[in-house]
């Protein structure tokens, strides 16, 4: 009865083409080119609409999947603009605004303008068999938009790709996107059920086109965490080679890298993600996919104890010109500059952080980040006085985070941050008690509020942070301990390593401070940083 539907439904769009035009049928694997000529990926998505049209809704969609969203708008516009009777054209620019991985919304212009493209696309009447539950899926999260929370709208947008998979099961495009929608909306569980069962999805796209963007993609967010990471290390590699010139796509291998602590991958894709994003500006402006893999490359860049080169990145940032506004730019501005000074401090003279450097308004979670870092380096220089006022900011700032757009809870984050500068503030005052116990809080609500996914790291781990003030303490096996938990999340942290290795050395446990100090040479065998002599000279003798 479906096919016999959509057989009626097709055979009514032909017959409504425009005078003068001529449509044609594009089913089947497609490779999707860019404007330049460049590959984006394989898609297959039925297009009944003229045969410019089919070429740019085939090029928006390898965008969308590749989540590089404004040029995915434009080519869906030139769709619609080469045949305005194509529904699935102006589908697209309704899907472009939705970002649903991403620590944004859809602002209330777009929400308007999203609107009107799934009205439009309701009124064409061009359109493929698989249109209208596309249309549909679409309209689950625009629907009574402004009323609802962000997570709300992704349930929507969940529920329309869950009917539009379930309509069809061999729809390859409607699987991937249903896939993404599990991602979206999964719960805080250790087991990881949504992720694997998009994982589970996404193979099966993938094994029918390899070179499917959205599978590739949705795959390494599926399993970006330390328990999934390794099981996508191949499918890294593989999007990093069949989308060779799209900035996104390049850095996106780089969150499985850095899950497993793959410096020198990381490196190397992000290097090259940012020299493709200088290309490619968004309006004239930086764009924020050269931000977001600068932030990567200096955090990889700490990890390897290569200082001056992750400063280097610092100063390439500053000397760029306007950037594009959006969530990750200012993550990148805040945290950049934030790693710097907190992985590789200066207590003799920090190097005090500019605390406007993002709007505190619109970002606050991104602004905390800064104060944070020079927080901490008024505690270890005895300024005392400017700490406590540092904490009471983090306390304005978490309570602004709280109205933060998007699903995830970056209030939890400022939280962590307030926490562990309040701990070291009262170990600064000599109330060591206190100081162990709001620790231990910072870190039992990290262990509830993960990092968000698209972020390298936060700037600085709760766990590290009392492992070191564990340290400072001379309870060594107690810091062993929160170091090695830092370890578990994140692979091949550089002051994780060296601190475990310290700790089991302090500990009289010479062959396990071995372990640890030859991870940290393998990770970091360049670097010139002072403390690895000390490492050197055990591991010599």
């Amino acid at each position: 009865m479906r096919t016999l539907t959509y057989t009626l439904v097709a055979a009514t769009a032909f017959a409504g083409c425009a005078p003068g035009t001529e449509s044609s049928q594009a089913s089947g694997p497609v490779m999707a080119l860019a404007s330049d000529g460049s590959e984006l990926g394989q898609v297959n998505l039925a297009v009944a609409c003229t045969a410019p049209a089919n070429e740019l809704v085939h090029r928006g969609l390898a965008l969308y999947h590749n989540m590089t969203f404004t040029e995915a708008e434009t080519a869906f516009r030139n769709a619609a603009d080469a045949d305005a009777e194509c529904a699935i054209a102006h589908w697209g620019v309704a899907m472009s605004y939705v970002h649903t991985l991403w620590p944004d919304s859809v602002a209330p212009e777009q929400l308007a303008a999203g609107r009107e493209a799934i009205e439009r696309a309701r009124a064409a009447s061009t359109r493929s068999a698989s249109d209208d539950a596309y249309i549909a899926a679409i309209a689950g999260y625009y629907a009574d938009a402004e009323s609802r929370s962000e997570a709300e709208r992704l349930q929507g947008f969940h529920d329309g790709w869950a009917a539009a998979h379930e309509a069809n099961l061999d729809d390859e495009e409607a699987k991937a996107l249903y896939a993404l929608s599990l991602i979206a909306t999964a719960p805080r569980d250790p087991e990881y059920p949504n992720q694997r069962r998009a994982g589970e999805l996404l193979a099966e796209v993938r094994g029918a086109m390899p070179n499917h963007p959205g599978a590739l993609h949705y795959t390494i967010h599926a399993f970006d965490s330390p328990a999934l990471a390794a099981d996508a290390l191949d499918v890294a590699h593989a999007y990093g080679s069949v989308i060779p010139e799209n900035s996104h796509a390049l850095h996106m291998t780089s969150h499985i890298f850095t899950r497993l602590g793959h410096w020198d991958d990381s490196i190397a894709y992000n290097r090259r993600a940012a020299d493709v994003a200088a290309s490619h500006p968004v309006g004239g402006r930086v764009s924020h996919h050269y931000l977001h893999a600068l932030d990567y490359l200096a955090y990889a860049y700490l990890q390897q104890g290569r200082d001056d080169e992750a400063a280097a990145v610092s100063a390439e940032m500053n000397g760029l010109g306007e950037m594009h506004d959006s969530a990750a730019t200012a993550y990148a501005v805040a945290a950049i500059p934030a790693r710097l000074a907190i992985e590789v401090p200066d207590w003799e003279g920090p190097p005090f952080l500019d605390e406007g450097i993002v709007d505190s308004g619109k970002y606050p979670a991104f602004a905390a980040m800064p104060v944070f870092a020079n927080g901490l380096a008024w505690v270890h220089t005895g300024n005392l006085d400017s700490a406590r006022a540092a904490i009471e900011q983090l306390d304005q700032l978490r309570d602004a985070a709280a109205g933060m757009p998007g699903a995830y809870d970056w209030s939890a984050q400022v939280e962590i941050q307030r926490l562990t500068l309040q701990s070291w503030l009262e170990y600064a005052e000599g109330n060591l008690e206190a100081a162990g116990s709001t620790a231990m809080a910072a870190v039992m609500l990290e262990r509830d509020n993960l990092k968000n996914p698209v972020t390298p790291g936060v700037v600085l781990p709760a766990t590290e942070a009392l492992a070191e003030m564990a340290f400072a303490m001379e309870n060594y096996a107690d810091a062993l301990m929160f170091y090695l938990e830092t370890l578990e999340r994140n692979p091949n942290r550089y002051r994780s390593l060296l601190g475990a290795g310290d700790s089991a050395k302090l500990m009289g446990r010479d062959e396990e401070a071995r372990t640890y100090y030859e991870q940290l040479l393998e990770i970091a065998p360049v670097s010139t940083r002072d403390d690895l002599a000390a490492v050197r000279e055990f591991l010599a003798n």
